[in-house]
């Protein structure tokens, strides 16, 4: 199992305890979810991450797992060629953008490059 497999493992197990049907006792907020298993990340980028998600989220829950499994995959660096639409490689531009003072060199070249590929700069 790789990193980024682990990540998302965590993330799914993490998630399923929060819906209706979860533990609830053991459920993280989902702003905490993000900061758990994003801490790697700065807390600029975890903070926009966040906003990004729980808006996702409370719009439509299934689809915005799916965006921050591919999230989490492309900060760790194992992009799966998910498909996002342009105005969401815009979104991701601008949080990391805003952020990019922060970030390890090869992180920040990594995430451009896609954003570039998808022609979101």
């Amino acid at each position: 199992m790789t990193g980024t497999e682990k990540l998302i493992s965590d993330i799914r197990r993490s998630l399923a305890s929060i819906e209706p049907n979860g533990n609830p006792a053991r459920a993280p907020s989902l702003e905490a979810l993000i900061y758990q298993h994003f801490s790697f990340l700065p807390e600029s980028l975890r903070q926009s991450l966040s906003e990004a998600f729980i808006s996702k989220y409370e719009t439509d829950r299934e689809k915005s797992k799916y965006w921050l499994e591919a999230i989490a995959g492309i900060f760790s660096q194992e992009y799966d060629g998910a498909n996002f639409s342009l105005a969401e490689w815009q979104e991701i531009r601008d949080m990391i953008s805003a952020s990019a003072g922060d970030l390890p060199m090869d992180l920040l070249t990594s995430i451009m490059s896609l954003i570039v590929d998808h022609k979101a700069l």
